[in-house]
Protein backbone atom coordinates (compact mmCIF):
# COMPACT_ATOMS: atom_id res chain seq x y z
CA UNK A 1 0.00 0.00 0.00
CA UNK A 2 1.61 3.26 -1.34
CA UNK A 3 2.77 5.61 1.84
CA UNK A 4 0.43 8.23 1.75
CA UNK A 5 -2.56 5.57 1.82
CA UNK A 6 -1.24 3.98 5.05
CA UNK A 7 -0.98 7.75 6.56
CA UNK A 8 -4.59 8.80 5.14
CA UNK A 9 -5.79 5.54 6.86
CA UNK A 10 -4.25 6.66 9.73
CA UNK A 11 -5.52 10.06 10.33
CA UNK A 12 -9.28 8.65 9.47
CA UNK A 13 -8.98 6.29 12.43
CA UNK A 14 -7.37 9.17 14.73
CA UNK A 15 -10.62 11.31 13.09
CA UNK A 16 -12.82 8.01 14.19
CA UNK A 17 -12.28 8.01 17.73
CA UNK A 18 -11.78 12.17 18.40
CA UNK A 19 -15.39 12.03 18.33
CA UNK A 20 -15.23 9.45 21.19
CA UNK A 21 -12.34 11.22 23.10
CA UNK A 22 -14.21 14.67 22.92
CA UNK A 23 -16.83 13.66 26.03
CA UNK A 24 -14.44 11.79 27.87
CA UNK A 25 -11.66 14.90 27.81
CA UNK A 26 -12.23 17.78 29.98
CA UNK A 27 -11.26 21.33 29.38
CA UNK A 28 -8.38 21.22 26.83
CA UNK A 29 -6.55 24.69 28.57
CA UNK A 30 -5.18 22.12 31.22
CA UNK A 31 -1.35 21.41 30.67
CA UNK A 32 -0.62 17.53 30.11
CA UNK A 33 1.69 16.33 33.00
CA UNK A 34 5.00 15.32 31.93
CA UNK A 35 5.36 11.78 32.68
CA UNK A 36 2.67 11.42 30.10
CA UNK A 37 5.14 13.69 27.61
CA UNK A 38 8.41 11.49 28.42
CA UNK A 39 6.82 8.28 28.23
CA UNK A 40 6.49 8.58 24.08
CA UNK A 41 8.32 12.03 23.53
CA UNK A 42 8.79 11.24 19.55
CA UNK A 43 4.55 10.75 19.58
CA UNK A 44 3.82 14.59 20.72
CA UNK A 45 5.52 15.85 17.60
CA UNK A 46 3.32 16.99 14.58
CA UNK A 47 6.17 16.11 12.08
CA UNK A 48 5.69 13.52 9.64
CA UNK A 49 8.35 11.20 11.16
CA UNK A 50 6.49 10.81 14.37
CA UNK A 51 3.37 8.79 12.55
CA UNK A 52 2.92 5.53 12.99
CA UNK A 53 4.42 3.40 10.50
CA UNK A 54 5.86 5.99 8.13
CA UNK A 55 9.44 4.77 8.31
CA UNK A 56 7.94 1.62 7.19
CA UNK A 57 7.56 -0.23 3.73
CA UNK A 58 4.24 -0.38 1.74
CA UNK A 59 2.44 -3.63 3.20
CA UNK A 60 2.29 -6.55 0.91
CA UNK A 61 -1.33 -6.97 1.97
CA UNK A 62 -4.09 -6.46 4.40
CA UNK A 63 -2.89 -9.13 6.84
CA UNK A 64 0.15 -7.17 7.30
CA UNK A 65 -1.11 -3.47 7.29
CA UNK A 66 -3.62 -5.24 10.09
CA UNK A 67 -0.36 -6.27 12.42
CA UNK A 68 1.57 -3.12 12.34
CA UNK A 69 -1.55 -0.79 12.80
CA UNK A 70 -3.03 -3.09 15.67
CA UNK A 71 1.02 -3.21 17.33
CA UNK A 72 0.71 0.47 17.39
CA UNK A 73 -3.12 0.49 18.63
CA UNK A 74 -1.74 -1.63 21.36
CA UNK A 75 1.17 0.15 22.42
CA UNK A 76 -1.35 3.59 22.82
CA UNK A 77 -2.88 1.05 25.98
CA UNK A 78 -0.29 0.06 27.04
CA UNK A 79 1.23 3.72 27.99
CA UNK A 80 -2.32 3.68 29.38
CA UNK A 81 -1.96 0.94 31.51
CA UNK A 82 1.73 2.14 33.01
CA UNK A 83 -0.19 5.22 34.05
CA UNK A 84 -2.79 3.38 35.88
CA UNK A 85 -0.62 1.34 37.56
CA UNK A 86 1.28 4.15 38.92
CA UNK A 87 -1.89 7.25 39.17
CA UNK A 88 -4.66 5.13 39.89
CA UNK A 89 -6.69 5.35 43.35
CA UNK A 90 -8.78 2.14 43.80
CA UNK A 91 -7.38 -1.39 43.97
CA UNK A 92 -9.80 -2.99 41.20
CA UNK A 93 -8.39 0.19 38.66
CA UNK A 94 -4.83 -1.06 39.29
CA UNK A 95 -6.15 -5.01 38.92
CA UNK A 96 -8.12 -4.28 35.53
CA UNK A 97 -4.94 -2.10 34.53
CA UNK A 98 -2.38 -4.98 35.18
CA UNK A 99 -4.91 -7.80 33.35
CA UNK A 100 -5.07 -5.12 30.31
CA UNK A 101 -1.47 -5.01 30.28
CA UNK A 102 -0.75 -8.62 30.45
CA UNK A 103 -3.25 -9.59 28.19
CA UNK A 104 -2.02 -6.60 25.50
CA UNK A 105 1.39 -7.22 26.11
CA UNK A 106 1.24 -10.63 24.63
CA UNK A 107 -1.01 -10.09 22.00
CA UNK A 108 1.38 -7.04 21.20
CA UNK A 109 4.39 -9.91 21.18
CA UNK A 110 2.47 -12.20 19.21
CA UNK A 111 1.95 -9.75 16.26
CA UNK A 112 5.42 -8.51 16.36
CA UNK A 113 6.49 -12.18 15.68
CA UNK A 114 3.97 -13.08 12.86
CA UNK A 115 5.37 -9.72 11.34
CA UNK A 116 8.63 -11.12 11.77
CA UNK A 117 8.17 -14.77 10.18
CA UNK A 118 5.15 -14.09 7.78
CA UNK A 119 6.83 -10.87 6.21
CA UNK A 120 10.93 -10.24 7.54
CA UNK A 121 9.23 -7.39 9.25
CA UNK A 122 10.85 -5.38 12.10
CA UNK A 123 7.97 -2.78 12.84
CA UNK A 124 8.56 -0.62 15.42
CA UNK A 125 5.99 -0.37 18.02
CA UNK A 126 4.58 3.49 18.06
CA UNK A 127 1.90 5.33 19.52
CA UNK A 128 -0.94 6.48 17.63
CA UNK A 129 -2.22 10.02 17.43
CA UNK A 130 -5.69 9.11 18.81
CA UNK A 131 -4.04 7.29 21.66
CA UNK A 132 -1.99 10.46 22.59
CA UNK A 133 -4.95 12.37 23.07
CA UNK A 134 -6.08 10.18 25.46
CA UNK A 135 -2.54 9.99 27.29
CA UNK A 136 -3.33 13.42 27.45
CA UNK A 137 -6.31 13.48 28.79
CA UNK A 138 -5.76 11.03 31.71
CA UNK A 139 -2.70 13.26 32.65
CA UNK A 140 -4.75 16.37 33.48
CA UNK A 141 -6.35 14.35 36.04
CA UNK A 142 -5.74 13.04 39.34
CA UNK A 143 -7.47 10.82 42.35
CA UNK A 144 -10.93 9.31 41.49
CA UNK A 145 -11.60 12.07 38.17
CA UNK A 146 -8.06 9.86 36.61
CA UNK A 147 -9.89 6.55 37.67
CA UNK A 148 -13.12 7.53 36.04
CA UNK A 149 -11.17 9.33 32.87
CA UNK A 150 -8.61 6.01 32.41
CA UNK A 151 -11.92 3.70 32.35
CA UNK A 152 -13.49 6.17 30.22
CA UNK A 153 -10.65 6.12 27.70
CA UNK A 154 -10.24 2.29 27.89
CA UNK A 155 -13.62 2.19 26.44
CA UNK A 156 -12.88 4.91 23.47
CA UNK A 157 -9.78 2.90 22.49
CA UNK A 158 -11.18 -0.75 22.69
CA UNK A 159 -14.25 1.12 20.37
CA UNK A 160 -11.24 2.36 18.14
CA UNK A 161 -9.92 -0.99 18.03
CA UNK A 162 -13.42 -2.61 17.13
CA UNK A 163 -13.37 -0.04 14.17
CA UNK A 164 -10.03 -1.17 13.37
CA UNK A 165 -11.02 -4.76 13.40
CA UNK A 166 -14.29 -4.42 11.07
CA UNK A 167 -12.78 -3.05 8.37
CA UNK A 168 -10.16 -5.84 8.00
CA UNK A 169 -12.37 -8.81 8.61
CA UNK A 170 -13.54 -8.52 4.99
CA UNK A 171 -9.60 -8.41 3.77
CA UNK A 172 -8.35 -10.85 5.61
CA UNK A 173 -5.93 -14.17 3.58
CA UNK A 174 -5.01 -15.88 6.69
CA UNK A 175 -6.57 -17.51 8.85
CA UNK A 176 -4.66 -17.16 11.60
CA UNK A 177 -4.79 -13.14 11.61
CA UNK A 178 -8.75 -13.56 11.29
CA UNK A 179 -9.19 -15.96 14.15
CA UNK A 180 -6.91 -13.45 16.29
CA UNK A 181 -8.89 -10.70 15.44
CA UNK A 182 -12.05 -12.43 16.10
CA UNK A 183 -11.16 -12.95 19.42
CA UNK A 184 -9.80 -9.45 20.05
CA UNK A 185 -13.16 -8.38 19.18
CA UNK A 186 -14.87 -11.11 21.51
CA UNK A 187 -12.73 -9.63 24.51
CA UNK A 188 -12.64 -6.13 24.22
CA UNK A 189 -16.47 -6.33 23.52
CA UNK A 190 -16.97 -7.80 27.02
CA UNK A 191 -14.18 -5.23 28.64
CA UNK A 192 -16.47 -2.61 27.09
CA UNK A 193 -19.32 -3.40 28.82
CA UNK A 194 -17.84 -4.37 32.09
CA UNK A 195 -15.55 -1.00 32.40
CA UNK A 196 -19.29 0.81 31.72
CA UNK A 197 -20.63 -0.92 34.34
CA UNK A 198 -17.84 0.06 36.69
CA UNK A 199 -18.46 3.84 36.07
CA UNK A 200 -22.01 3.20 36.58
CA UNK A 201 -21.34 2.02 39.81
CA UNK A 202 -18.29 4.46 40.40
CA UNK A 203 -15.65 1.38 41.31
Amino acid sequence: MPLLIKFARHLAIAAVVATVVAACSSDDSADADTGAVAAEPAMMDTGMAAMPGMNDAPAKDADQEFLRMMVDHHEGLLVMTDSALKKGTSAQLKADAQKLKTDQTAERQMMLGMLKSDYSDDHMAMVMPSSNTMIAAGARKTGAEYDRQFRENIIAHHREALTMIDGFLPRFTKHANRKMAEKMKLAQTREIADFEKKIQRGV
